[in-house]
């Protein structure tokens, strides 16, 4: 049970909601983050990504097992130590929106033109 009165499938639940979230957001995130780049600098730049998200993954894992490490260590319950790092998260993920607001944003006036000026061409 993750907190008094809170049951395992509002967890789960609750987490569930939370994976669709991120996993709907990484491809527009992405995509922003490409959207004023040349076409040479995007492989390099894929590669670069790949590797800082798959360290910043390890490291943020690494960090919210030594906040539940810690709270245990203490004396304090798993429930609490869980909800303490489920609130670590939040944190986190409220001050991403800050960097996430300064990517770039396509100009609703020429939603077909690409970040060069050239006219979309048509896909056939």
């Amino acid at each position: 049970m993750a907190a008094p009165g809170a049951s395992d499938s509002a967890l789960s639940i609750a987490l569930f909601l939370r994976g669709i979230g991120l996993g709907l957001a990484t491809v527009p995130i992405t995509a922003a983050a490409y959207m004023r780049m040349s076409p040479a600098a995007i492989p390099e730049a894929t590669t670069l990504l790949s590797v800082v998200q798959r360290i910043g993954g390890s490291f943020g894992t690494a960090f919210l097992l030594a906040i539940v490490a810690r709270h245990l260590a203490t004396g304090g319950s798993a429930p609490q130590a869980y909800a303490i790092a489920f609130g670590a998260t939040l944190i986190i993920s409220l001050l991403a929106l800050a960097p996430a607001a300064l990517l770039p944003r396509r100009d609703p006036a020429s939603p077909d033109s690409d970040t060069t000026g050239a006219a979309a061409e048509p896909v056939r």
